[in-house]
């Protein structure tokens, strides 16, 4: 008592003594104590909310004890300044709704689901390590209570709904980062908040809308994630003054504007891949010079490469793949020293997953091995072949031609080098056998003479595949060499994930569709393929071209050198390594080796699985050891000189696709000449990868033509008469102006007859007075139409596609069908009329319908049904590139010639 009288007394006498100005200074400071503390009450109270708000089955939020003497600032995810205000939030969750498969019924991106989009995420990609669960609800708006928060982070979880307009005003915030959630809603057209911003990343949601000029106000923004989503309109020019801009996989369309490079300083990663983007690369884009990755593949994108984007030394990746894009490939982009991966063309969609994810029909998800079209001119730069750094070289079905570089450089990082499918001639450059990393070469179908060299890396190599070419002499024995490790591409990507690493992943995986290496073997097993199919070569079958450290129970091979010219005895020295081999898959057929199946091959290679021997001259009988190969599941022999009794073991073969042309073999009741295995469907079938048909050659000649080969003649000969068709229209239609440049707009003009005048463009603008609203006579769903005097008495209407209208078809799935229909039908209404006054722009119409996967409303039913589809959609887009504005960009004739020349009819 005498204590606490003693305190006040005191208390008392200082207060007596104690100045007005410090008495009101400690009153401020017991106030803002205070509110100090009543505002960390209020931030817990916000975070119970939050919690309450939301269903947490995994336990994710179990640490946030609601008792009142329990710390929020302890919480998981939560992190507190000293005044104990909220300033983090940061959950990941790690679960998912629905498979990829069944998108329409909710599937939701989680942070797993990152495998299946390895080109997505350079320099935002996460590690995915340890996130279990998640949280689902709606996202609360009353997050924005926690006034003094910098970074909401709720990435991979089950929020859904719209992102309030209370969130979208903060005032504090720097990051928020709501990746792999169920939002949708519109953006924002203004903020009143998120001043500080830095960090926007909501890639993979449901969000929809245009990127609005508002966002140019974030002048602190530095990384814009929207990826995966459903937002349309234009690539805002703001963003060339951002570090990081992900806008793939969404509706984006129009041109991009050069002024994205006019201040692109800090600008670092740029991916507009997977969208509706149309006209040129801008030339401005090499003013970026902290560039280090530029994804432009999967658009409409025309004209060239720029000369520029060589002002990018610190460039790695480039891809600018299916587009259709022309014109050389720029020598200035050997002065790109850092990069690492150059992709110019690409036969796998990289983003055959994600149309389901954002809204697409069942028709716009459906795309083409074939869906690149991009048509460069001359041959490939040795200053870019010899960059010391490239380690990814993608480039088949490009046009190439001319010689193959010599000059590789150092080549010490070059692994992966795929130029198959172009028009090279003269040799492979024995330079590559410098290239000790390599271990992906694809030469295929090219023009190529010559041997091959002994130094060619083959032993190291996973994949080497020069068939379809004119090369001869034999087969050699080439150099044996220490490999490096083989790249493991089926680990954790996020441990050391680069653009590189996904871009082998990828690459890797996709090459091998259609060919045998998915019969191979299972996770484990390092798959082998050396196709040295459809060439020239002479002499026998050469050993195993494995380094012996590659050799292993381990190692699956697969050897095809079907349609050749080898002479020597089978099967050479092929088997020799098959006791090292866990599989080996041996196509040779249609050669002209002599020889017998060893009699003891059923100890010789007991790991063989399919061989195909037909059409040679074989002679001698059929062992009974063949029947001894446990491991056989396929054997052909067609079309040899085999005699004797077929042993009763062969009846284990699950698919002995027969003997038939061997007249002097005799059947046993096992097996029948005539009656294939029933099992033969269920089995791996070697002939569905033989590097030429087994029908010997007297058999094909002694027949007819079947009904297949008639349509695909005649389909052929329809699509070659369709294009020439447009060819010749075009060319008697248009005035070509010299004075054209790329970057030009679309100005194309089409007419269904001769209207006895000159028509161009330049003289429709005139004639309609530039398209003014006293010359329009009607206005349709897709572009208005105008009444034009061309010259004195010759009056015509004019159809003016307006081409913007088409984004409707991206904005909405039901409505922009039925509006997509309404000018699919108009169009072919007026193709129909055949109007000696009617003029109508048609070359759009024809891009719409490639882009959308409708090229079958562009063919006649009966031409469409008879003809090879993809062989179609490669005529219509050939039509379509002929007559793009730009002449420089347009593919030569001696181009469109060659890529007919590819358009062959299946084999039968």
């Amino acid at each position: 008592m005498v204590s606490f009288l003693y305190s006040v007394i005191k208390w008392h006498f200082l207060y007596k003594r104690l100045s007005p100005l410090l008495l009101l200074f400690l009153s401020l400071l017991c106030f803002t104590w205070n509110g100090v503390v009543l505002a960390a009450s209020d931030d817990k109270s916000v975070l119970i909310q939050f919690k309450n708000s939301l269903s947490d089955p995994s336990g994710l939020l179990s640490t946030w004890n609601l008792s009142n003497n329990s710390n929020h600032c302890s919480w998981s995810g939560v992190l507190c300044d000293s005044n104990s205000r909220v300033v983090t939030l940061n959950i990941s969750g790690g679960g998912k709704e629905g498979n990829l498969s069944e998108a329409q019924n909710g599937f939701q991106f989680s942070c797993s689901d990152y495998a299946q989009f390895p080109i997505y995420g350079f320099g935002v990609r996460r590690n995915c390590k340890g996130n279990k669960g998640k949280l689902s609800g709606k996202l609360l708006s009353a997050i924005a209570d926690l006034t003094e928060l910098r970074i909401l982070s709720l990435p991979f979880n089950g929020l859904h709904g719209e992102i309030s307009k209370e969130i979208w005003g903060m005032k504090n915030l720097e990051v928020l980062d709501l990746e792999g959630n169920l939002l949708n809603g519109s953006l924002p057209l203004s903020f009143s908040g998120l001043k500080k911003l830095r960090v926007l990343n909501l890639g993979f949601n449901r969000i929809a809308g245009e990127i609005s000029a508002s966002f140019s106000d974030f002048v602190s923004l530095e990384v814009l994630n929207l990826a995966g989503n459903q937002v349309n309109g234009t690539v805002p020019a703001f963003v060339g003054r951002l570090r990081g801009v992900y806008l793939s996989f969404n509706k984006l369309g129009g041109s991009v504007s050069g002024e994205i490079g006019e201040n692109c300083e800090n600008l670092q990663h740029l991916d507009l891949s997977g969208n509706y983007l149309v006209g040129g690369i801008p030339q401005s884009l090499g003013k970026c010079f902290q560039l280090r990755s530029l994804l432009l593949n999967a658009n409409m994108l025309e004209e060239v490469i720029p000369a520029e984007l060589g002002m990018l030394q610190n460039l790695e990746v480039l891809d600018v793949s299916r587009n259709s894009l022309s014109g050389p490939i720029p020598v200035e982009v050997g002065n790109c020293s850092k990069l690492t991966v150059l992709v110019l063309s690409n036969l796998f969609d990289t983003f055959e997953n994600v149309g389901s994810t954002r809204g697409d029909s069942p028709v716009e998800q459906s795309s083409s091995m074939n869906d690149d079209f991009n048509f460069f001119q001359g041959g490939f730069p040795e200053e870019v072949a010899s960059l010391p750094n490239l380690r990814i070289l993608w480039a088949p079905r490009a046009t190439l031609e001319g010689k193959l570089p010599s000059n590789w450089g150092t080549c010490n990082n070059l692994e992966m080098l795929n130029l198959g499918r172009n028009f090279f001639t003269g040799e492979i450059p024995g330079a590559l056998g410098h290239c000790n990393k390599l271990h992906f070469l694809d030469l295929s179908s090219n023009q190529l003479t010559g041997e091959l060299a002994e130094e060619l890396p083959v032993p190291c190599t996973t994949l080497f595949d020069v068939s379809g070419n004119s090369l001869s002499g034999s087969i050699p024995t080439f150099r044996s060499r220490a490999c490096p490790p083989v790249p493991s591409l089926r680990g954790n990507l996020f441990e050391s994930y680069d653009p590189p690493t996904a871009y082998l992943s990828f690459l890797t995986n996709k090459a091998q569709v259609g060919t045998p290496l998915p019969l191979l073997g299972g996770d484990n097993v390092l798959a082998i393929f050396h196709n040295f199919g459809v060439n020239n070569f002479t002499g026998t079958l050469p050993s195993t071209a494995i380094a012996p450290e590659r050799l292993g129970t381990q190692t699956a091979y697969a050897f095809f050198a079907g349609e050749n010219k080898l002479s020597g005895p089978f099967p050479g020295h092929l088997f020799e390594q098959c006791d090292r081999l866990s599989t080996i898959m041996v196509n040779v057929s249609n050669n002209r080796m002599p020889g017998q199946v060893p009699a003891d091959i059923g100890t010789m290679c007991n790991s063989l699985k399919f061989l195909d021997a037909s059409g040679n001259q074989i002679v001698g009988p059929l062992p009974r050891g063949v029947g001894e190969l446990m491991s056989l599941v396929a054997l052909n022999l067609n079309w040899n000189l085999m005699h004797g009794q077929i042993p009763t073991s062969l009846g284990q073969i699950k698919s002995l696709n027969s003997v038939l042309g061997n007249p002097h073999l005799h059947p046993c009741e096992a097996f029948s000449l005539t009656v294939p295995s029933s099992d033969m469907q269920e089995a791996g079938d070697p002939q569905n990868y033989a590097a030429a048909p087994v029908e010997s050659p007297v058999s094909s000649g002694s027949r007819g033509f079947n009904s297949i080969e008639i349509a695909s003649i005649t389909s052929a000969s329809a699509i070659v008469s369709v294009l020439l068709a447009l060819i010749v229209l075009f060319f008697y239609t248009r005035r070509w102006n010299p004075q054209h440049k790329i970057g030009s707009t679309r100005k194309e003009v089409t007419i269904f007859t001769d209207i006895g005048v000159p028509l161009t463009f330049e003289n429709v603008v005139q004639a309609t007075g530039n398209f003014t609203a006293g010359n329009c006579i009607g206005n349709g769903g897709f572009g208005a139409t105008y009444k034009a005097e061309i010259s004195p008495g010759v009056l015509v209407a004019i159809k003016r596609l307006a081409f913007g209208r088409f984004q409707v078809i991206q904005q909405s799935q039901s409505h922009g069908i039925q509006q997509f229909e309404q000018f699919h039908a108009e169009i072919k209404t007026l193709g129909r009329l055949r109007h000696p006054n009617l003029v109508t722009l048609i070359v759009a119409w024809a891009c719409m319908l490639l882009r959308q996967g409708r090229a079958k409303e562009f063919f006649t039913a009966g031409l469409w049904d008879a003809g090879p589809h993809d062989d179609l959609v490669e005529v219509l887009h050939l039509a379509v590139v002929c007559t793009v504005d730009t002449l420089s960009t347009r593919p030569t004739m001696k181009q469109v010639v060659r890529r007919l020349k590819q358009l062959q009819p299946p084999s039968c």
